[in-house]
Parts: C-alpha cells; structure tokens; sequence
C-alpha cells in the first residue's frame, strides 16, 4: 500500500495519502478541493556498513546523494 503525495491546485496545500486498493483521495484535506494532483515522490533511505556509520543513498543513479529537495527543479 503505496503512501502518495498530492497538492491542492486551490490552497496550495501538500498532503500525503496511503492509497489502498487504488482509492485515491478526492479533495483537499484542508479546503475540500476536487482539484488535486499526484506529485512525483523522491524516495531516501539510510544504510549502515559494518561499524554502524550511515551512509546516505538517494533512488537511483542519481548524483544527489543527500540532497533534502522535494523537487529535481531546484538541481542545476
């Protein structure tokens, strides 16, 4: 059960729904909006090597490592 992020094309409102069986939502949870969209999500996880250090991975071959952006918009 994927968690997607959406926004509000009327209030500006970002918001995140677990989507279950394929039921997005369909209103701003603030102002009730039927005009949502989906946003494309950047995913980030942490791994440790053997001593217990992080290292910070970013999703694919990307040179963003570490990067706290929401948007690949901001990336020159």
């Amino acid at each position: 059960m994927p968690i997607y992020e959406y926004q509000c094309d009327e209030c500006g409102k970002r918001f995140e729904s677990l989507v279950m069986g394929g039921k997005e939502p369909k209103a701003c949870e603030l102002c009730g909006s039927k005009s949502i969209y989906r946003l494309m999500s950047a995913c980030a996880f942490q791994t440790r090597d053997k001593s217990g250090l992080v290292t910070k991975s970013s999703a694919g071959t990307s040179s963003c490592s570490g990067c706290t952006s929401s948007s690949c918009s901001n990336c020159s």
